[in-house]
């Protein structure tokens, strides 16, 4: 029987902490790299692009929510490379606060791709099952790390991520199908995941190898994130079904 209980990881204070946390667990909480004005105006950003911007896009650019019924205003749950359509975005895609911490964690120079906008609707979106973003990314080598960053203080209520510790040194695991987002073996890592909240202003970080999930959003409020991705310069990418037979050759 799975146990129901909550695992909650204690929050790093430091960059030495930060980095030595990553290479150990494979994730990281990063508090108050942003301030209350950073924050401010990624949400004040984030409301204008879905107003003005991504009515005119099409997935998988912008993935609209369920709708309950046909009179219920269209909400997105998902809008992606955000840094192509405006420059806002552009330049958070480029922060030297965050370009600066990638390298440290990932040891290299790195390049940032893909801001995302995750939003999970109350009662619409369910739970994210246990998954590793590298069949997502494709990439070799197999070394990146995504910033997870919140528009809001966020807990296990309102769907904060889980990590599975250490689980980015087993390499890439079998997902249920080429494009899905489920390990073959999800409700057995649903025991060992630990919660990660997140307060507004911080970001968590995690390895693509890392297993990790979101349990789901029962707060009432929509939970806004936004995601980038750090890769090292030179990272070569494939089409994801390629790349899981060039890790099954190399396993």
């Amino acid at each position: 029987m799975l146990s129901t209980s909550v695992s909650y990881a204690p929050p790093l204070h430091t960059p030495m902490s930060h980095s030595r946390d990553f290479q150990l667990t494979g994730y990281a909480n990063v508090p108050s790299i942003f301030t209350t004005g950073d924050i401010a105006e990624m949400q004040e950003n984030v409301s204008r692009y879905l107003t003005d911007i991504a009515p005119g896009l099409t997935p998988p650019l912008a993935i609209p929510a369920p709708q309950k019924s046909e009179e219920a205003p269209t909400q997105f749950i998902f809008l992606g490379r955000m840094d192509l359509h405006d420059v806002f975005f552009e330049k958070l895609r480029l922060d030297p606060r965050l370009h600066a911490l990638a390298k440290d964690l990932l040891g290299t120079e790195v390049e940032a791709q893909h801001v995302q906008m995750l939003n999970i609707v109350p009662g619409i979106c369910r739970a994210t099952p246990p998954h590793q973003d590298a069949p997502i990314f494709s990439i070799e080598p197999n070394h990146a790390v995504t910033f997870w960053i919140p528009l809001s203080d966020v807990d296990v209520e309102s769907g904060c991520l889980h990590y599975v510790p250490g689980s980015h040194w087993n390499g890439y695991l079998q997902h249920a199908d080429s494009g899905t987002r489920r390990l073959v073996e999800d409700e057995k890592f649903k025991t060992k995941g630990v919660a990660m909240p997140v307060e507004k202003g911080g970001l968590v970080a995690h390895h693509c190898f890392t297993i990790h999930y979101s349990s789901e959003n029962r707060s009432g409020e929509n939970r806004w994130a936004l995601a980038i991705h750090f890769f090292p310069v030179g990272t070569r990418s494939f089409d994801e079904d390629e790349w899981i037979r060039r890790q099954k050759i190399s396993a």
